[in-house]
C-alpha cells in the first residue's frame, strides 16, 4: 500500500484548485456542526473518510491510484495555538476547514491545502504582522526539493489555499495578509482565467424568467407542490441579490426571522455579534427589506405551516411532502432544518423545469447560476451605488474590511439589468393612442416620443434627433432626447436617424464603462491602502461617481426605448 505525496499531485492532478472562496460564514460551532454533518454524508457515500473528526490522525483514500493513502496530521498545527495572532482553537478550526474543502475536492488537493497553510505558519512565525513581507518574498522564491524554480501555477495555487483558509476563519491578521497575496496572485500570469459569473446574459435571463414566474406563482395557476418547491429559489434569488449572504446563511434563515417596527419592514439573520472591538467591523444581524420581500418571505410561511415544526425559515418537511418520489426524508436526518445542499438541488430543479420545460429557455451548464454567486452580485450591485467598504462589509458579513478583495465586480450584469428593469417601467407606465401603432411609452423618464402634441401647442424646433414643441425652447435636461417634456420623434424619424441613434449609444455605453472601472478601481484602492480608507474625500468622491453611474444608466434606458424592433 502506497503514500502519495504533494510531488505527486501535480503531475497527477494540477488542473483541480482550492478555490479562492469559501462558502461558509465561521462560527466554530456552526462550523463544528456542520463539519461532522459533512463527514457523515462523505462517509456514506464513499466510504473512504473513517476517521472522527475528533482524531489528530487521518486516513484518506487517493482517488488517484487504487490503495495509496494520504494522511493528515492535525497535531503538526497545535503549537501554534500559543501564537498571538493564533486562535487557540486552531486546530478544530482546520480540521473543519479540511472537511469543508473535502465536500468540493478530492483528498490529495485537501492535503496539499493542510500542506500549504503548514508551511505558511511555519514562513510567517504563526502569521505574524512584521512576517507579511518576508512570506511574500518566500513565495516569489520557492524552489522544488531539486532546487528548481517552481512553477508559477504553483505559486498562484498555494496562495489561492491561504485566500480560502483566511475568508474562511476571517482571522483578524488576514488584513494585514491578504491584500498582499492578492496584489501578488493578480500579478503572476494566469494559463487561463476561470470566470467565476456566468455572463450578464444569462443572468439577465435567469432574472427575466424568476420574475415572470414569480408572477404566475401570485396569480395562483401554480399548484401547491410547485409553490413548494419554487418559492425558496424566488426567496433566495430576491434577497440575496440585495444582501450578500452566503448560500449557508441564507439557508440558517430562522422561521421567525421577519420583524415589523416603526413602520419598517425588516429581516433578522443569521450572524452573531461580537462584543466591540475597534479593530473590527461590526457585522449587521438586522436589514430592512422592501415590503414585497417581507410578505414574500410571510407568504412562505403561512402556507408551508401546516407540515410542520421548522427551524430554519426554507421548510425542509414541506418539502418532503412535495417530493412524491418519497425518498427525500431519508436523505437527511434532522429534518428541521434546510442548508445548501438542498438549495442546490432546487436551483438545478428549476432550471430544468422552469426555465427548460414551461419556457423553453437552455441555459449551458457552464452558465448557471449556483448557491454563492448571487453574493457577487448583491456586492458589485452596492460598488456600483457608491455604498463604502465598510458598510458593504457590514452587509456582507465581514468582520474584516480585505476579505471583499476576493470578490468578483460583475458590473456588467448590474447595469444591463438596471437598463432593463427602467425600460420594463417605461413599457407599462402609460397608454397610447392606437394611431400610433406602438407598443410602449416611456413616462418614468418623460421620453414622450410618439406621444400627440398637446392643445395649444406644435412643432417649434427641429433638432438633430426629433423636434421641440416648446415656443421658448426651455430646456429641461442637457441634450432633449433624454427625457425633456418638450421634445417628440415620429416613428419614421426614429428610422431616418438610426445612425444618429446608435453613437449615442455607444456614447453611453462608453461612459458607463468608464465610470464602472473608476469605482471599481477606487474600491480596491481603499481595500489595500489604509490612508485612502480614511479620508473622507474619497467616499465623497465614490458617491458623486456613483450618481454620475445612474444618470448614464437612465439616459441609456432612454435611448434603448427608441428601438423598438430590438437592439440597435
Amino acid at each position: 500500500m502506497g503514500n502519495l505525496n504533494l510531488e505527486d499531485y501535480t503531475k497527477f492532478h494540477l488542473d483541480e484548485e482550492i478555490p479562492s472562496l469559501p462558502e461558509e460564514l465561521f462560527s466554530l460551532d456552526l462550523a463544528v456542526s456542520r463539519a461532522m454533518e459533512q463527514l457523515d454524508i462523505l462517509k456514506k457515500n464513499t466510504g473512504f473518510y473513517l476517521f472522527s473528526i475528533e482524531e489528530d490522525f487521518w486516513e484518506l483514500e487517493s482517488h488517484l491510484q487504487k490503495g495509496v493513502k494520504i494522511y493528515l496530521d492535525f497535531s503538526l498545527i497545535e503549537k501554534y495555538k500559543e501564537f498571538p495572532d493564533i486562535p487557540k482553537d486552531i486546530k478544530l478550526i482546520t480540521k473543519c476547514w479540511i472537511i469543508e474543502l473535502l465536500t468540493k475536492v478530492y483528498p490529495i488537493t485537501a492535503k496539499k491545502g493542510y500542506s500549504d497553510l503548514l508551511r505558511a505558519l511555519e514562513l510567517s512565525n504563526g502569521f505574524q504582522e512584521n512576517k507579511v513581507d518576508f512570506l511574500i518574498r518566500s513565495i516569489k522564491n520557492f524552489k522544488t526539493t531539486t532546487g528548481d524554480k517552481v512553477m508559477e501555477e504553483t505559486k498562484k495555487s498555494f496562495i489561492r489555499s491561504l485566500i480560502n483558509f483566511f475568508i474562511y476563519t476571517d482571522i483578524p491578521v488576514s488584513d494585514s495578509y491578504s491584500p498582499k497575496l492578492n496584489e501578488m496572485y493578480s500579478k503572476i500570469r494566469e494559463k487561463t482565467r476561470a470566470r467565476i459569473l456566468p455572463p450578464a446574459k444569462e443572468i439577465l435571463i435567469f432574472s427575466h424568467y424568476i420574475e415572470e414566474y414569480y408572477g404566475y406563482l401570485r396569480l395562483m395557476q401554480a399548484s401547491l407542490d410547485e409553490k413548494i418547491f419554487y418559492y425558496p429559489i424566488i426567496i433566495w434569488w430576491k434577497l440575496t441579490t440585495i444582501i450578500p449572504l452566503r448560500a449557508s446563511e441564507f439557508c440558517l434563515i430562522t422561521r421567525d426571522c421577519l420583524i415589523y417596527e416603526d413602520n419598517k419592514y425588516k429581516i433578522r439573520l443569521p450572524r452573531s455579534k461580537e462584543d466591540f472591538n475597534p479593530n473590527r467591523i461590526q457585522i449587521i444581524d438586522i436589514v430592512e427589506v422592501t415590503k414585497e420581500i417581507y410578505f414574500l418571505i410571510k407568504d412562505y410561511i403561512d402556507l408551508t405551516d401546516p407540515y410542520g415544526h421548522s427551524e430554519t425559515l426554507i421548510s425542509y418537511r414541506a418539502l418532503i411532502f412535495a417530493d412524491k418520489r418519497g425518498n427525500r426524508s431519508s436523505l437527511k436526518a434532522d429534518t428541521t432544518y434546510f442548508h445548501n445542499g438542498i438549495l442546490s438541488q432546487l436551483l438545478r430543479r428549476f432550471y430544468k423545469n422552469i426555465i427548460e420545460e414551461k419556457y423553453n429557455q437552455y441555459v449551458p451548464y457552464e452558465n448557471r447560476l449556483t448557491p454563492n454567486l448571487t453574493r457577487h452580485i448583491a456586492f458589485s450591485s452596492l460598488m456600483m451605488q457608491g455604498i463604502s467598504p465598510i458598510e458593504i462589509a457590514r452587509l456582507g458579513g465581514h468582520k474584516t474590511i480585505t476579505a471583499q478583495y476576493h470578490y468578483s465586480f460583475h458590473t456588467e450584469y448590474w447595469v444591463d439589468s438596471e437598463v432593463f428593469n427602467l425600460m420594463k417601467k417605461f413599457k407599462y407606465s402609460v397608454g397610447i393612442s392606437k394611431s400610433d401603432n406602438v407598443n410602449y411609452i416611456p413616462d418614468t423618464i418623460k421620453l414622450v416620443a410618439y406621444l400627440g402634441i398637446p392643445n395649444g401647442k406644435k412643432k417649434e424646433h427641429d433638432l438633430d434627433i426629433g423636434f421641440c414643441i416648446d415656443k421658448d425652447q426651455t430646456c429641461e435636461t442637457n441634450e432633449c432626447i433624454y427625457g425633456c417634456s418638450h421634445w417628440r420623434i415620429t416613428p419614421k424619424e426614429i428610422l431616418e436617424k438610426e445612425h444618429l441613434i446608435k453613437e449615442k449609444l455607444r456614447k453611453k455605453r462608453s461612459n458607463i464603462n468608464e465610470l464602472q472601472t473608476f469605482l471599481i478601481n477606487i474600491h480596491k484602492q481603499i481595500l489595500s491602502d489604509e490612508i485612502t480608507r480614511r479620508n473622507p474625500s474619497t467616499f465623497n468622491l465614490m458617491k458623486t461617481k456613483a450618481e454620475q453611474l445612474k444618470e448614464e444608466i437612465y439616459e441609456l434606458a432612454s435611448i434603448e426605448m427608441l428601438n423598438i424592433g430590438g437592439e440597435f
